[in-house]
C-alpha cells in the first residue's frame, strides 16, 4: 500500500523505526456506511441492506448489517457503520463511494453464512445445516 524508501536510500533497523513498506490485504472490503443519530434506534445487526457503487450504477448489492457502532462521530453526528464485506472480484474497491439503502421493517433479514462454510461441488455451492435435535444436513444454496 505504501513504499517508503527507494533505491540507494538508508534504511534505519532499530525497534521501532520506520518501515519500509506498509502492505495491506484488499482481497476484502467493507462498507462504512454514516447513520444519523435519530435513525440508530432503527438500526440492528442483521438487517438487509442494498446499496450500488457510484462508480457502477444500476448494479444492486445486497448484504446484512453485520457491526453498528456503539459511538457516534463527534464532527458528523453520525454512527461509524462497517458493513457487508465485499470481495475483490465483485467491483467494490477501498475508497468507493456507495449509496446504502437500509430496511427497518420487520422480517426483512436474509440469513448469513460464513464464506468458509460454503463448499463448492463443481457449479454447486452446499453448507450443512445443524438442527435442534442434532442432526445434520446438506442443503444446497445460492449465493449472493
Amino acid at each position: 500500500m505504501q513504499r517508503k524508501g527507494g533505491v540507494g536510500q538508508f534504511q534505519n533497523t532499530s525497534v521501532g523505526g520506520d518501515p519500509v513498506y506498509v502492505i495491506g490485504d484488499l482481497s476484502t472490503v467493507w462498507l462504512v456506511a454514516y447513520v444519523r443519530e435519530d435513525r440508530r434506534v432503527e438500526i440492528h445487526i442483521g438487517q438487509q441492506m442494498n446499496f450500488t457503487l457510484l462508480s457502477h450504477p444500476g448494479e444492486i448489492y445486497r448484504g446484512n448489517i453485520q457491526y453498528v457502532s456503539t459511538t457516534l462521530d463527534a464532527s458528523s453526528r453520525r454512527l461509524d457503520d462497517p458493513n457487508n464485506r465485499s470481495q475483490r472480484g465483485r467491483r467494490a474497491e477501498a475508497g468507493m463511494y456507495a449509496n446504502v439503502t437500509i430496511f427497518t421493517d420487520e422480517g426483512d433479514s436474509w440469513p448469513a453464512i460464513p464464506r468458509d462454510a460454503v463448499i463448492y461441488e463443481g457449479d454447486v455451492a452446499r453448507v450443512w445445516v445443524a438442527h435442534d435435535d442434532k442432526t445434520l444436513e446438506r442443503r444446497a444454496i445460492t449465493p449472493d
